[in-house]
């Protein structure tokens, strides 16, 4: 037995159960990393520890595996991605490398972390903490004023980060703010106007670059996430959408801007290597959710004759700030491939990428680890072109992608049961919805202002061919209608809620 359906942490482990998730490291992993010399040596590396460079990271972050740093020269932008040498600690086919390649990656189940890597190594020696020498793998790009980069040169270096943000802190300080969250550190209270003016450099090029990116054809699918809150005794107590900041989107486009610089300089040199690939989608998929999207926008939307990610860019601006956007999003997602990883580069179409490859994050990621070292080994004019080692990166690169899609699946679980534990003391009460799809069983319904998504239940449901409307005793429903709905029933260990409508 593992717990009580109604205690705080049953729900965390049956998902660890359920994926037979690793827990604990083993003695021999412990006792290896225990032998690890904590004294930094600057033999071989680039002394950056004077250089304004910082981490921005959620509140409950430990695993500081990037930082950055911007500034400007002529009419050039100077962007530095220093991310943690993690490959100077984990040396290939040691007992902590062959640990951390059967896990692949972290896995994140809201405030419990399952490393990949032992605390010790993940939370600190590796971790980039402020105010501290740190080993990094450095990316400096040079990027002109149409957001191309025109130069770049990788070095292993070291680093001594000026500030520790969070996400809410540095948004703060780009508002001309104060931080408040309490958790962010600097260097000395003379930083934070230094860090804030970077940061508004920063702010500068993220939007040139994202503005090449879309014009190119890269696709965002902004769908709010849910944000728990719990009480002191783990009980939760609220779920909110997660604010996205434009701090999140100035990590995201300079940590793609490096992974896009290692991807390149890979294909351009003929290096065997993990590359992040990302398939085009299936034409059915893509033609069934352009006419759903006729219908709930009204407006008339032309069916490409090929499909590419600039005509889907096109439909997801067609999409934005409609009163059906996160539902159409969330539709045109689902019709999309799933991303994974192989050495086979057939290029990534969310980005609209013909190179992209995972860099950025070797404490929580198996394919950044090894990618680190492939771009080590052919800095140093080591490559190894055999088939055997092609052959290993493949079966490592196969490994990753189930070992993510098993890490996400447990994710989602923990979020059900969570939302379904705190749903359950809503029963009887009755919210606003939005219909967001019809299967045999009934019509599914998504409560927006917790994101939670139930079924009130038919019997008789008739659903068109294209699964845009239903009919209920010669009743149309349609997807996208705004309903009034009650909290019915909730069946935890099935993960489903049932819903009423009101009429």
């Amino acid at each position: 037995m593992i717990g009580k359906i109604d205690e705080p942490d049953v729900d965390l482990k049956v998902v660890i159960k359920t994926y037979n998730l690793p827990i604990n490291f083993s003695k021999e992993v412990e006792s290896e990393v225990d032998k690890i010399p904590e004294k930094i040596n600057f033999k071989n590396r680039l002394d950056l520890t004077d250089e304004i460079i910082c981490t921005i990271d959620p509140i409950d972050a430990k695993d500081y595996d990037d930082a950055i740093s911007v500034k400007k020269e002529g009419d050039y932008y100077i962007l530095g991605v220093h991310i943690a040498d993690v490959s100077h600690y984990v040396k290939f086919n040691s007992v902590i490398d062959i640990e951390a390649r059967k896990r692949a990656t972290s896995v994140y189940l809201l405030n419990f972390v399952i490393p990949m890597l032992p605390h010790k190594l993940s939370n600190y020696l590796s971790s980039l903490q402020p105010l501290k020498n740190r080993y990094a793998f450095s990316v400096i790009m040079k990027i002109n004023k149409k957001g191309e980069i025109v130069e770049t040169t990788f070095f292993k270096s070291i680093i001594n980060s000026k500030a520790r943000l969070t996400y809410e802190d540095a948004q703060a300080l780009l508002e001309n703010k104060e931080p408040w969250t309490g958790v962010s550190k600097f260097a000395d209270e003379n930083y934070i106007e230094i860090i804030r003016e970077n940061l508004k450099l920063a702010e500068e090029l993220s939007e040139i670059i994202r503005e090449k990116r879309e014009s190119e054809g890269s696709l965002d699918f902004d769908l709010p996430e849910p944000y728990f809150i719990f009480d002191e005794n783990k009980n939760i107590i609220n779920i909110i959408p997660k604010i996205r900041l434009k701090t999140h989107r100035i990590i995201e486009d300079f940590m793609i801007s490096a992974n896009v610089s290692v991807a390149n300089f890979f294909s351009k040199n003929n290096i065997p290597a993990i590359y992040r690939i990302h398939d085009r989608p299936d034409p059915k998929k893509i033609k069934n959710f352009i006419i759903i999207a006729q219908n709930l926008l009204n407006i008339p939307i032309s069916i490409p004759e090929k499909i590419t990610s600039l005509e889907i860019s096109k439909i997801l601006k067609m999409v934005k700030n409609s009163d059906n956007e996160d539902l159409l999003t969330y539709l045109l997602l689902r019709s999309m491939a799933r991303a994974r990883y192989s050495t086979k580069n057939i290029g990534h179409f969310g980005l609209a990428l013909k190179n992209y490859t995972h860099f950025t994050s070797p404490i929580r990621r198996y394919p950044d680890l090894m990618v680190h070292r492939i771009l080590y080994s052919a800095l140093k004019n080591k490559i190894d072109r055999s088939d055997e080692f092609l052959e290993m990166l493949e079966d490592i690169a196969n490994h990753c992608s189930n070992m993510e899609e098993k890490a996400d699946n447990a994710e989602w679980d923990l979020w059900e049961y969570k939302k379904l534990e705190f749903m359950k003391n809503k029963i009887g009460e009755i919210f606003e919805g939005v219909i967001s799809g019809f299967s045999d069983e009934g019509i599914f319904v998504e409560i927006k202002e917790h994101l939670v998504e139930g079924i009130v239940k038919f019997e008789n449901l008739k659903i068109d061919e294209n699964r845009y409307i239903a009919y209920v005793n010669n009743k149309m429903y349609k997807l996208g209608q705004k309903v009034n709905v009650k909290v019915a029933k909730v069946i935890k260990e099935f993960k489903k809620l049932i819903l009423d409508f009101v009429l």
